[in-house]
């Protein structure tokens, strides 16, 4: 975002623009006007040759010699330029400083010099044409130039009181470089607004990720080498069920695919379906694993379906069949946890929507103590839909409950509103990165023995003192 906008002071935000191509923040060096498409060399050194290479020493017995040096060094130089003329070089972007006798020679044989680049610009550049910097000194400097980009335009442009270069380069790939030009009264408003564009653009990102149900699944049985969340088979008579092993843990880092506490015994979750259909807990040890498998069905996430409009709000869950594996499964249902421009209705409808799941697992969940978190957890979430609906109408809170507990209930759309929409994705990143603090919080990274408790050393003023 950096290379592709541009702040101009003193001018009125009307006057904002966007410009296609890149602009660059130099001068010509040397400008020689050209028409239609312009071929375009990256240089990263001087094209000036050296008298000797770096570490070298170079001995001069007379002036003379030295002056022959010199020329042979000019002769070079122009040689070099004469050749990139003879291979339609228009346009010469250097992220070096070159020496004036290069200048001279480029204006004398028509090409355009810009040097002084950044190395972001650069690397831009080379991105979006496929190309990479030219080496001018090789085993033949008379080669012929195939790092060559194609420019469709190339001309100066005054941005307020500063010389800019505005080119516009023939794209390899899909993206298409645009320039946004940002006028303001003062630097600090463009500063303002740049910050502000660059949080949206963020945001649409973040708007269009997806997230997979699982990393890597694997039959029991297979090979299981840089599996690092493995999904595996273990029959017994009565039941199927998944384990889920995570065989690389980071204490710095929560897993996508799973969201589980760190523990020394393995972690497994077992599911099995009530008479209506419904999932009912017959957990045998603590887990947060997302993954749950039973006899007939495996359920592998709740997806919210909402990126198609508000009307179409709803909860589904994607059943799996026991007789196939994890890769079938993959390959038969859709890998995406959360689809890309997934959104909810804001409103607090997600803390609605997470605390019926919670509570609806903690009433399953045959763990007194887990069921006590959980319902704690859940009762804490809706604090913020009672904070958005405080300063409305009595009752507004408990309406609004009712009205979407109720529709959960009837497995019906939510009830949409018209102020606006949020991401699920960044929803997802949110509890992750809760979950992570928690971790942090709840974590012991090392104990310190002490041979007696610390004395406890009161300040009392004395008498003298006043």
């Amino acid at each position: 975002f950096a290379a592709l906008h541009a702040a101009v002071p003193g001018l009125p935000l009307a006057s904002s623009t966007i410009l296609p191509g890149i602009v660059l923040r130099r001068d010509f060096a040397a400008y020689c006007p050209a028409e239609g498409e312009l071929r375009a060399l990256l240089v990263t050194e001087p094209l000036q040759p050296a008298l000797t290479a770096p570490g070298v020493e170079f001995v001069v017995d007379s002036e003379g010699q030295y002056e022959a040096s010199l020329r042979w060094i000019t002769r070079r130089t122009e040689a070099l330029v004469k050749h990139l003329q003879s291979n339609s070089v228009k346009l010469l972007l250097s992220s070096t400083k070159q020496d004036e006798v290069v200048i001279y020679y480029a204006q004398l044989y028509g090409v355009s010099v810009v040097e002084c680049l950044l190395s972001e610009e650069m690397a831009l550049i080379s991105e979006i044409t496929g190309v990479s910097p030219y080496a001018p000194f090789g085993d033949d400097m008379y080669r012929e130039i195939t790092e060559i980009a194609v420019a469709s335009f190339c001309q100066p442009l005054l941005l307020g009181s500063k010389r800019c270069v505005h080119i516009g380069f023939t794209s390899v790939c899909a993206f298409q470089p645009h320039c946004l030009i940002l006028c303001g009264p003062v630097d600090g408003v463009n500063e303002q607004h740049a910050a502000a564009l660059q949080e949206a653009f963020t945001m649409l990102q973040q708007l269009f990720k997806t997230v997979d149900q699982r990393g890597e699944c694997k039959a029991e049985g297979e090979s299981q080498n840089k599996a690092s969340d493995v999904c595996s088979w273990d029959s017994s008579p009565t039941q199927k069920q998944i384990i889920v092993e995570n065989i690389s843990c980071n204490s710095n880092q929560v897993s996508e695919c799973q969201l589980k506490a760190l523990s020394d015994e393995t972690e497994t979750k077992i599911l099995a379906p009530d008479e209506s259909g419904s999932l009912v807990d017959k957990q045998k040890s603590y887990s947060t694993a997302v993954l749950a498998c039973n006899a007939d069905t495996v359920t592998a996430c709740e997806l919210l379906d909402v990126g198609k409009g508000l009307e179409k709000t709803c909860c589904n869950i994607v059943p799996f069949k026991q007789e196939e594996s994890c890769v079938g499964i993959a390959q038969d249902h859709s890998s995406s946890l959360i689809e890309a421009g997934s959104v909810l209705p804001v409103g607090g409808y997600f803390e609605i929507l997470l605390h019926y799941y919670i509570q609806y697992y903690a009433k399953q969940c045959q763990q007194s103590e887990v069921a006590v978190v959980s319902n704690v957890v859940a009762d804490a979430l809706l604090s913020i839909p009672k904070a958005l609906y405080r300063t409305t109408e009595l009752d507004s809170f408990t309406k609004f409950y009712l009205k979407a507990v109720n529709s959960l209930r009837k497995n019906q759309p939510l009830p949409g509103n018209k102020e606006g929409l949020e991401s699920v994705y960044c929803k997802y990143q949110l509890v992750v990165s809760v979950l992570h603090c928690v971790t942090e919080l709840l974590s012991i990274d090392l104990i310190i023995g002490i041979k007696q408790p610390v004395q406890k050393i009161e300040d009392r003023d004395s008498e003298d003192d006043f």
